[in-house]
């Protein structure tokens, strides 16, 4: 998975609408000093393509992203896995009103590939890019202080993450490896 472009609004450190491209960068780092927001951009990758928080799984726990005063919060993650680019976008409101959630190609031609509501957006995008929640976390996004997470895993976990991260399962040894490439 690729990085192509990042909008998000209402959450957090950012009331406004700060949007991030990604396009043409070979590698990038988030910089700046406590409270600039640097969390809050890892906790948009996962609300994204999970509709999560970096801590739980739970969809609930997600509203404690929206800015205090905001009346929703929209995240638009848009990527691309094995060349084909996608779009994923999410809102919360802070009513609670029934969020939002949207997956669609935005290949040419391929209009038609989309899908709706927060739960089957999270299972596409898992399929998609081969990876669920707690893998994603885990390797990938790693929070503050939870670095060793693979590392002191028991045996079990530890070797479930590794399979999502190179797409291999006990019948399927030599699956295609989903890559995560941030920085090509």
């Amino acid at each position: 998975m690729k990085p192509s472009r990042l909008i998000v609004s209402g959450m957090r450190s950012y009331p406004g609408t700060c949007t991030i491209d990604f396009t043409g960068k070979r590698r990038f780092a988030i910089l700046g000093p406590t409270g600039a927001g640097k969390s809050t951009l890892l906790e948009a990758f996962t609300f994204g393509l999970y509709g999560a928080s970096s801590w739980s799984s739970k969809a609930e726990e997600a509203y404690e992203l929206i800015s205090t005063g905001s009346p929703s919060m929209h995240v638009t993650f848009e990527f691309s896995v094995n060349g084909r680019p996608w779009r994923v976008r999410r809102t919360l409101y802070a009513n609670r009103r029934k969020p939002q959630a949207v997956l669609e190609s935005m290949a040419e031609g391929c209009a038609d590939l989309r899908v709706d509501n927060m739960r089957a957006v999270t299972e596409a995008v898992t399929q998609l890019i081969g990876l669920d929640w707690k893998g994603f976390v885990s390797t990938v996004l790693l929070p503050q202080g939870k670095f060793d997470n693979l590392l002191t895993a028991n045996k079990g976990d530890r070797a479930d993450i590794l399979r999502h991260v190179f797409g291999i399962n006990e019948g399927n040894v030599c699956a295609s490896t989903p890559a995560f490439d941030w920085s090509a």
